[in-house]
């Protein structure tokens, strides 16, 4: 069988204040409502993108897992 990755697990951790001030100018929502936590969103997404994990175990504490994965969806 095949992992559900290509890519090796990396340490997650919360977002910073700091990290957040850098990020939030960047994060723009095209359509459909925006999260309304998006620093609780971004954290989930790069939950995500550190784990070898699928969307729908996304720990519930970021949202919900699509609404993290529609974030990215243009």
């Amino acid at each position: 069988t095949f992992p559900l990755r290509l890519t090796t697990p990396r340490p997650w951790a919360p977002m910073t204040d700091e990290e957040w001030a850098l990020l939030e100018p960047f994060v723009t929502y095209r359509r459909g409502r925006p999260p309304l936590d998006p620093r609780r969103t971004w954290d989930g997404i790069f939950w995500v993108a550190c784990s070898v994990q699928p969307w729908a175990t996304m720990p519930p504490e970021f949202g919900r897992p699509d609404t993290a994965h529609s974030t990215l969806i243009y």
